[in-house]
């Protein structure tokens, strides 16, 4: 018999242990990426492209494993910002 994963919440900490939906994590991307986005949104006039929508791209495309999703996640922002994406929207 396999041991069963146990559904997480947040913590005070703001760290979920073990994020197992894509809900969870959805939401540990943005505690992780919180500066990133801020930064993201203040750079588009305030829009907030970066929804869970947007988010939950990353997290179907690496099966809901989350560091898979983190580290592709990081790598776009990372990206947006040496190409200036969101320069080039406002600007374009």
């Amino acid at each position: 018999m396999s041991p069963r994963k146990s559904r997480s919440t947040l913590h005070s900490n703001a760290e979920l242990p073990n994020p197992v939906t894509e809900e969870e994590i959805i939401a540990q991307l943005r505690l992780d990426f919180a500066e990133e986005i801020a930064e993201c949104t203040a750079r588009n006039d305030g829009e907030c492209i970066l929804d869970d929508h947007y988010i939950g791209r990353f997290v179907k495309a690496r099966k809901c494993v989350y560091q898979n999703a983190k580290e592709m996640f990081g790598n776009h922002l990372e990206w947006r910002k040496e190409f200036q994406v969101d320069e080039l929207r406002l600007h374009g």
